[in-house]
């Protein structure tokens, strides 16, 4: 275990962050630095701002795991690089004009789609007249 993965995983313990959490945090981290084929701690902030343009542009990564890949970067340099200046540079979904509601509209879409039941209400909702 490198040096800079064993202080990332103490900084996530003492947090008492869930495993499932800490395993996340650690696949965002090194797939952010696998992107660039460098140590994480070596990337500043040009680098996140590309970083999250492939994420939407090429990806097409979801809003959740977007926003996942951003609060595990900005632990990674805010609790582990101890380095506060680049949580501006490492905006949230909402910040950068991601749009949530897309994704929100889409699993509703399925779901209509998918389940006759769901269907039902949701044409239910839609045709019964509101009541005054």
């Amino acid at each position: 275990m490198t040096e800079l993965r064993r202080k990332m995983l103490e900084e996530l313990q003492l947090r008492n962050y869930s495993p499932n959490t800490q395993r996340a945090y650690f696949r965002c981290v090194a797939d952010f630095a696998k992107h660039f084929k460098a140590a994480p701690d070596r990337l500043g902030p040009e680098h996140v701002r590309e970083y999250q343009l492939f994420l939407v542009q090429r990806k097409k990564l979801s809003w959740s795991l977007f926003n996942q890949t951003v609060c595990a970067l900005r632990f990674f340099y805010h609790d582990v690089l101890h380095r506060n200046w680049m949580i501006e540079h490492i905006p949230y979904a909402d910040e950068i004009g991601f749009p949530a509601d897309r994704f929100f509209e889409a699993a509703l879409f399925v779901a209509v789609q998918s389940d006759p039941a769901v269907n039902k209400h949701f044409l239910g909702l839609v045709s019964d007249p509101v009541p005054v």
